[in-house]
């Protein structure tokens, strides 16, 4: 259950859930119960979600099976360096994030295969324990 006190809107599951006894704790004190909104368990999703109706697309499937919308991957800097160096590619980046699409001439083009289309609407820095960067990406604009 989302009550929206960690994230204005309730109606996307933005983070993971609280728990239990958090949730039972707000449905007995809190005046949030009027935008409360209650999602299936992750649970519950493995068992209904067909992973096979999201092949190529492992991203938009942890959204599937309950991910919070906010979740995001870390990836090693070097993915960016392919993007960056190929013409067919626009790339964008400051020090905080960045994007990534197809130019328009070779976007559906017979000369770019449909798995190279890419089109990353945003991405930012992320750090490990170590303080190591990556690149990090919202499992929604995956």
């Amino acid at each position: 259950m989302v009550f929206g006190d960690a994230h204005p809107n309730p109606h996307i599951k933005a983070f993971d859930e609280d728990a239990p006894d958090v949730q039972l704790f707000y449905l007995h004190n809190t005046d949030l119960l009027a935008q409360a909104c209650v999602y299936p368990s992750r649970s519950h999703l493995k068992n209904i979600v067909e992973p096979a109706a999201y092949q190529g697309k492992p991203f938009t499937l942890r959204l599937a099976l309950g991910e919070p919308q906010l979740s995001y991957e870390s990836f090693d800097l070097r993915i960016l360096e392919f993007y960056r160096n190929d013409p067919r590619y626009f790339y964008e980046t400051d020090d905080t994030q960045g994007m990534i699409s197809v130019h328009d001439k070779y976007y559906e083009s017979e000369h770019m295969i449909e798995y190279d289309q890419v089109l990353l609407e945003s991405f930012g820095v992320s750090y490990d324990s170590k303080l190591s960067c990556a690149v990090a990406s919202l499992l929604l604009f995956s």
